[in-house]
């Protein structure tokens, strides 16, 4: 299995099912929260929506790499700034690693939505802003540490790792990153993994902490999955 690498740039695609709108689709499988934390000099979206969305790693050994949006979760950022995503399927075939179709790898990244389409077009959009502490992973089956892409064993579905997971210029991954901790359904007294807490409105174990994303500034695409 490939090990993850040390990516310098990012080549994006979008891909998925449209804008998350007030339509009813059920209970989400996964709900996560966060807030914007700063916004860096020299960002001008001008009339465009910043939009949150996930973005799924399908490459990360390749030059350059490719993440894919799943657009079905993305959501407007407002100000003030918090925000909250609601997923309610999981990532598609088209989502999952190239080199390993058990696994999907995410992060949550802001670009500015400039020909109001509600998801990522690399012609026209830009990408400004993100999160880089803190990813998903998708597993569709459990899967051991010795044979996992993250190098700590993943549970059947959603997990919580820190980024970023790999050292700059193909050195070794860090190691501190990619623990593991599985979302899964909850009720009151269940006890959820450490990190997580249980959402009683959805029954689905939830980041205790908020995912805190920036724009502009020291934002660099590369930090998830780089360290310098």
């Amino acid at each position: 299995m490939t090990k993850l690498g040390a990516p310098l740039i990012f080549a994006l695609a979008a891909c998925g099912d449209g804008l998350v709108d007030a339509s009813y689709r059920g209970e989400p499988i996964l709900r996560l929260k966060g807030v914007l934390t700063s916004v860096g000099p020299g960002v001008d979206v001008g009339e465009s929506e910043p939009l949150v969305s996930v973005f799924w790693n399908r490459d990360p050994t390749t030059e350059p790499p490719t993440i894919v949006e799943q657009t079905s979760v993305s959501t407007a950022l407002r100000f003030p700034s918090a925000f909250e995503l609601r997923v309610f399927e999981p990532p598609t075939a088209d989502h999952l690693l190239v080199t390993d179709d058990r696994v999907a790898l995410g992060m949550l990244l802001i670009y500015a939505d400039r020909n109001a389409n509600g998801h990522f077009d690399p012609q026209s959009d830009a990408m400004i802003g993100g999160n880089v502490r803190k990813g998903l992973v998708y597993a569709t089956e459990p899967i051991e540490a010795a044979d996992s892409p993250t190098m700590t064993a993943l549970p059947l579905g959603f997990s919580l790792i820190d980024l970023p997971l790999g050292g700059c210029g193909g050195g070794p991954p860090h190691q501190g990153g990619g623990h593991g901790r599985p979302v899964q359904h909850c009720s009151a007294e269940d006890i959820c993994p450490e990190g997580l807490t249980c959402d009683g409105e959805f029954g689905v174990c939830v980041p205790t902490d908020r995912f805190e994303v920036m724009i502009g500034g020291d934002f660099d695409v590369r930090r998830p999955v780089c360290r310098y």
